[in-house]
């Protein structure tokens, strides 16, 4: 009887024991685990047998010295660190993106990859750190790509997909006979604009609206259309961007309604141009930023947005540069996005929409 409860008790320490090896083995907090368990469901699908919890990870958050997101760090087990400032801004697809990644580097001995297809998007969710001049770190994984995206992590060779090379013309997103919303023929003085901002100087001068933004921050200007922007529509404006830092971002917002989110098309001197949703996360599904050769930096340039049912045609001065889906859409308001310290001038606007 001695010896039995002697074997019980020492089973028991050696259990205890492991667990608590297993404890230190496996350490992943509780808003990214849904993360992992997706990840490994995953590979599962593509006939991947990856038992994390088994082979061990550590998953923590902290600061980053290096401007990254996180960094993975092949330990044993692997460990990865995400910074939180950066998880909290993030939404969901974000989230995902930056935990697969990892997971691919440490679990599917991926290595990064740095390859873009002919419409200069990157090939793979794979690509590293280090970049060419001109290069963006964004990646779009929203919407119709994220598959592709998917399965390239688990592929390598994944089939390519049909907007790699994707073009759009001018001709086919024009709206002849269209409803006017706006129309060019309106005087822009006498719209209501309505801003707030101390340091945001608004004038009229030869037809056109001067957004003079004196503050070191960027600054909104919106007013109010008689209809809702949730048809099909097309909104083009024809801008300068004048006393402004190269670097610093300007051009129009349309869409949200009280508080909810803009969308946001913006360029700069610099020939960038970025497309984005402008929620209280920084970070958005669609945040995509182009190089425009089409941008005349001295000059005008004429900004074109097409709704088609879920997805936003993006051309400067008539010239494709970008497609993507429509992450959310709110309501009736219109406006322009003026970057820090920067002077612009609006010399036409017109909205149209089915």
């Amino acid at each position: 009887m001695k010896k039995y409860s002697f074997l019980s008790f020492a089973v028991l320490i050696s259990m205890l024991l492991a667990s608590c090896d297993k404890d230190k083995w496996y350490q992943v907090p509780s808003e990214t685990s849904d993360y992992v368990e997706r990840f490994e469901a995953m590979a599962e699908n593509r006939g991947y047998d990856i038992d994390i919890e088994e082979r061990g990870l550590i998953i923590e958050f902290g600061s980053i010295e290096e401007s990254l997101n996180s960094k993975l760090y092949y330990e044993d087990p692997i460990r990865i660190v995400i910074d939180k400032t950066a998880w909290n801004n993030f939404n969901d697809e974000l989230k995902a993106l930056e935990i697969y990644r990892n997971l691919a580097l440490g679990f599917l001995n991926r290595q990064t990859l740095n390859d873009k297809f002919p419409n200069g998007e990157w090939k793979s969710l794979m690509r590293g750190e280090v970049f060419e001049e001109g290069d963006t770190q964004n990646l779009n994984f929203f919407g119709f790509r994220q598959e592709y995206y998917i399965n390239e992590m688990f592929y390598l060779e994944a089939e390519t997909p049909w907007w790699a090379d994707y073009e759009a013309s001018y001709d086919s997103i024009r709206m002849q006979g269209a409803n006017d919303i706006l129309s060019q023929d309106i005087p822009l003085d006498e719209l209501e604009w309505g801003y707030t901002s101390a340091g945001l100087n608004v004038g009229f001068e030869n037809g056109e609206l001067i957004l003079n933004n004196l503050n070191a921050d960027s600054k909104i200007i919106i007013t109010q259309l008689e209809e809702q922007l949730t048809a099909d529509f097309l909104i083009e404006a024809i801008i300068k961007i004048d006393d402004s830092e190269a670097f610093n971002f300007s051009g129009l917002i349309w869409g949200a309604s009280g508080n909810n989110a803009f969308y946001v098309n913006t360029y700069n001197l610099e020939n960038e141009s970025k497309m984005y949703n402008a929620s209280e996360k920084y970070h958005y599904c669609h945040f995509t930023e182009e190089n425009c050769t089409q941008i005349d930096p001295e000059g005008y340039n004429k900004i074109s947005i097409r709704k088609e049912g879920d997805r936003y045609h993006y051309f400067i001065n008539e010239s494709f540069v970008y497609m993507t889906d429509i992450h959310e859409f709110y309501g009736n308001q219109f406006g322009f996005y003026i970057g820090g310290e920067s002077k612009i001038y609006i010399n036409r606007l017109s909205i149209k929409s089915e």
